[in-house]
């Protein structure tokens, strides 16, 4: 049946080994990825702020914050998911799930209100702009949706038990419980999709490689020494550095 072939997420990719750990590996990866580009975006959010005339910065900035702890607790909330499966640690699979949803949507209608501020002092990309408030109006009615259909089914399944009846979604409300799991796909894909719209503006991005400076008085031979002269070698070590960079690339 069709409510057999769709199921929610992680009703085939989180039950049982070896699948489970194969998801929650991908899931953490992708978490990571997430929020990397929720740094980004901060980053880049920021520079403008620093380097342009903005009405309102200060208050704006504190927006821009606000997004970048909201969308490290939308990528925390994806990596519960995936390490809290839901058969053996069902209340906190929900917490995470709802950090990822509730959080990731917040998140989105966010990014979606600063990139319009950008677009009104003459930055960013109008059809960018558009696309993401689509998005998240989409996201905002899918979860709706989701958390309707879900509380319907989940009741409906409690009721069932009583009367010794364990297959709701097939004979109860089947078509509850395959709209509830369509939308999970959906708000998921959404939360995916909007990430996608940052593109445009991390064109503009030049990412630089972090430079370590190691300072060699405190590690020749073993012996702990008082650092003297470490800054008068900065010039010497960046000639240094200079040539080794050309040797290699």
């Amino acid at each position: 049946t069709s409510c057999d072939k769709f199921r929610y997420l992680s009703s085939y990719t989180a039950i049982e080994a070896p699948e489970r750990c194969v998801f929650g590996q991908l899931i953490n990866i992708g978490a990571v990825l997430l929020g990397m580009n929720v740094w980004v975006r901060y980053l880049f959010v920021k520079e403008i702020f620093l380097k342009k005339k903005v009405q309102d910065v200060i208050k704006w900035q504190r927006v821009n914050i606000a997004g970048i702890i909201l969308g490290f607790l939308s990528a925390l909330g994806i990596s519960m998911v995936a390490n809290f499966q839901t058969v053996v640690q069902r209340g906190p699979h929900y917490v995470g799930a709802g950090l990822a949803f509730g959080l990731g949507l917040a998140y989105c209608w966010l990014q979606t209100r600063l990139s319009w501020k950008l677009r009104s002092e003459k930055y960013g990309n109008h059809f960018v702009a558009v696309a993401q408030l689509v998005n998240s109006i989409a996201l905002t009615v899918f979860l709706l949706l989701f958390a309707v259909t879900k509380i319907i089914y989940k009741v409906q399944e409690a009721r069932d038990l009583k009367k010794g009846i364990t297959d709701t979604k097939f004979t109860t409300v089947p078509e509850v419980y395959l709209v509830s799991t369509i939308s999970e796909w959906l708000v998921a894909t959404s939360v995916l999709t909007f990430a996608l719209t940052f593109m445009w503006d991390f064109r503009a991005l030049v990412m630089e490689t972090p430079r370590v400076n190691v300072n060699f008085e405190l590690i020749e031979n073993g012996e702990t020494r008082s650092v003297t002269n470490g800054t008068q070698k900065n010039s010497k070590d960046d000639t240094n550095m200079n040539t080794i960079n050309s040797s290699v690339l």
